[in-house]
């Protein structure tokens, strides 16, 4: 641990005895505070990307299952128009 000396040379140099102590004071708060705003602003890059991502695979699922019912009803339909015989819906 440092001295007391020291100690307190530290502290009234960040500190200070006066007006120039306060400055100091102020103006590390104010850095701190525009630190810490910095980096809560907005989303990033990574949040959007998971969001783009998740968007692709919500179409992939709808195109797929849409797409085999598609598939399957047009199916049904050539059937009915290549061969009348058959019963169509």
């Amino acid at each position: 641990m440092r001295p007391l000396v020291e100690r307190a040379s530290i502290h009234r140099h960040w500190v200070g005895d006066g007006p120039e102590g306060e400055v100091h004071v102020r103006k590390l708060v104010r850095n701190l505070r525009a630190l810490r705003k910095r980096h809560d602003d907005g989303a990033s890059a990574v949040e959007y990307g998971l969001l783009v991502a998740l968007i692709a695979v919500i179409i992939a699922a709808g195109v797929g299952l849409l797409g085999n019912a598609l598939n399957q009803r047009f199916t049904d339909t050539a059937d009915c128009v290549a061969t009348p015989a058959v019963s169509c819906p």
